[in-house]
């Protein structure tokens, strides 16, 4: 599955996502009922009060959030839905870790990006060549950025004029893997 593109979530429903999570990671499973609560006591909403329709989008915004960072998967037990923690809600020790984005560059795509480069045998310039190369990797914001920043870095002489084209894709790569910016599926 390839990684999504999130949505910035408002203030209230980032402090409702992080409030759910530090619960998560200390009771290990909470039934819906109880995700409710905690999420309406975080936005200043008394439950038991009639909550509008706009409740509800944001409350499935911030619980779609929580499960796209694979924080939590929910199961049916006996008709109830009940959300339980997953191992990266307890392995982070805080909640900017467990929700950094990251994203998936493809070993078809990171051979692509080699054949692009190879192809032009250093006849581009690295500030032309490397939006391209971050392109055919399917990169976006600032990861793009910081992919074209360390792409040109090595073109300008981070890596040894000796060393084969293709490591400067290779290389590029790499750190961001290292910074875990990107993951390599």
């Amino acid at each position: 599955m390839a990684q999504k593109k999130y949505q910035q979530l408002s203030s209230e429903n980032h402090m409702a996502a992080r409030e759910i999570w530090e619960a998560l990671k200390k009771e290990k499973a909470l039934s819906q009922e109880n995700f409710e609560i905690i999420y309406a006591s975080a936005r200043g909403i008394s439950y038991g009060g009639r909550k509008s329709g706009s409740f509800h989008n944001l409350y499935k915004t911030t619980r779609k959030f929580l499960l796209d960072h694979n924080l939590m998967t929910y199961n049916m037990i006996n008709g109830l839905i009940v959300y339980v923690a997953t191992q990266k809600c307890f392995r982070c020790k805080t909640f900017e870790n467990a929700t950094k984005e990251v994203q998936e560059v493809t070993n078809s795509d990171i051979d692509k990006a080699i054949q692009y480069v190879t192809l032009n045998n250093g006849k581009v310039p690295a500030e032309y060549e490397a939006p391209v190369v971050a392109n055919i990797l399917g990169l976006e914001g600032n990861h793009w950025k910081y992919f074209v920043r360390t792409y040109c870095y090595g073109a300008e002489g981070g890596i040894p004029w000796n060393f084969p084209i293709h490591y400067r894709v290779i290389s590029a790569v790499q750190i961001l893997d290292h910074e875990r910016l990107i993951a390599k599926v």
